[in-house]
């Protein structure tokens, strides 16, 4: 009897680790930019960006003054790509195109990545990062910043200055929580920085970028009451022994 209690317990801990492996699975939401981690090699495309027309998924400036490279200065070490910033006030940003009904109003959304900002300009307005929600009618975003180019279009998510104060070393940028207020055609995640003269000796960088849905606390509930079965059957296998 204790052997067929014993294999019961095998069989049915084998299905509980499948399902929280499957519940763990549906929790970790992709990323929706491309390349956030910027290791696929290559570099930044200079072009505005229109929601109705992208250029979509890839990562938008002027390569003389944001860049995607791999001088041995990420947060990695050598062999790590990350974006940096070289000179002048430019943005870097992706736009992202949202199927209809992908992200329905109200969906929970989280922002992270990681920076250094060693010098530069300070402020809102030249060392920045936004999050914006767009329609197909909103106007574009550009790469240079002029004055009464528009900037933000459509609805502002989320925006908060880099600096100051100014990252010595790399550094996670506190987590980015914010709800969608509507239905959007695309999103945009947009940097800015800012350096001119003496100021663009120091090191200023982005790397590894997420933007992600929140997990639904249906799934948050389906992985705990999963656990807690897991810890139940663990128990009753060694009782069973």
């Amino acid at each position: 009897m204790k052997r067929r209690w014993s294999n019961f317990f095998k069989s049915a801990g084998a299905a509980l680790v499948i399902s929280i492996i499957a519940a763990g699975g549906a929790l970790a939401q992709p990323n929706l930019l491309t390349n956030g981690d910027f290791q696929a090699d290559g570099s930044t495309v200079q072009s505005d960006f229109n929601s109705a027309t992208g250029p979509f998924n890839q990562w938008l400036s002027q390569p003389a003054n944001w860049n995607i490279v791999n001088d041995g200065l990420g947060q990695g070490g050598a062999g790590d790509f990350y974006a940096r910033h070289l000179q002048n006030t430019v943005r870097l940003f992706q736009g992202i195109d949202l199927a209809p009904g992908q992200l329905p109003a109200g969906t929970d959304m989280q922002l992270d990545f990681d920076f250094i900002y060693q010098s530069g300009f300070t402020g809102i307005t030249q060392s920045a990062v936004h999050v914006l929600g767009l329609e197909d009618s909103d106007g574009p975003i550009s790469v240079f910043l002029f004055g009464g180019d528009g900037f933000p279009p459509g609805d502002v998510l989320f925006s908060s200055a880099l600096t100051p104060p100014l990252a010595a070393d790399w550094t996670a940028f506190p987590t980015a929580n914010f709800s969608l207020g509507q239905e959007y055609d695309s999103l945009a995640v947009v940097f800015t920085a800012g350096a001119f003269g003496d100021n663009t000796t120091g090191l200023r960088g982005i790397d590894n970028v997420s933007l992600h849905k929140v997990p639904e606390p249906g799934m948050l509930a389906l992985l705990g009451s999963t656990l807690a079965a897991g810890v139940f059957f663990r128990r009753r296998f060694r009782e069973g022994e």
